[in-house]
């Protein structure tokens, strides 16, 4: 298609939370491939006859945010015009979820961690328990582990490593390094 060659529509991300606005990009490209400024663009979602004028950023791009419509599949139109000539018509779809975004950005699903602590046997502290409460309360722990390298037993090693240090000089004089 012609209009999906010049013209693209594209939502930042192609889902969104209910309640959280939506903004589409419009790039706009003329028949050569430059970029098509000083059109009329206009939007709208699924068959609403509400259009929505999109603004130009800059030499070929459009934006609109906009609401986001109730929770489900959605397809977006963007008709585009020179005065008052339609030059083409483009479309893109995105997606709502259920879930709003006030609970999103809370963050932590606290029965959740919860269960985690007990389970485990921890202890779960919010941030704001933690900083008004006595912080002797809560209990660090340190964990220590001993490496060693007996040379008897891994002889192979100091091998291995003396032979990929031979043939890393024997490279670098090769290419004039050394």
């Amino acid at each position: 298609d012609v209009d999906t060659i010049r013209f693209r529509l594209e939502p930042d991300k192609p889902g969104y939370l209910s309640g959280e606005d939506v903004r589409f990009l419009l790039t706009a490209h003329t028949p050569d491939g430059g970029p098509w400024s000083g059109l009329t663009v206009s939007l709208w979602v699924d068959s609403e006859q509400t259009r929505i004028p999109m603004t130009e950023l800059d030499q070929g791009r459009y934006q609109v945010i906009i609401p986001a419509p109730r929770p489900g599949e959605h397809q977006a139109t963007a008709e585009i015009k020179l005065g008052s000539a339609p030059v083409g018509r483009v479309t893109a779809t995105f997606h709502i979820e259920e879930q709003t975004i006030e609970r999103t950005d809370i963050g932590l699903n606290r029965r959740l961690l919860q269960e985690i602590a007990e389970a485990t046997g921890g202890r779960f502290f919010t941030a704001d328990e933690t900083l008004h409460a006595d912080l002797s309360a809560m209990k660090l722990t340190s964990y220590q582990h001993r490496f060693s390298l007996d040379a008897r037993r891994t002889w192979w090693l100091y091998g291995l490593i003396a032979l990929i240090c031979s043939a890393e000089i024997v490279l670098r004089r090769r290419r004039g390094l050394l």
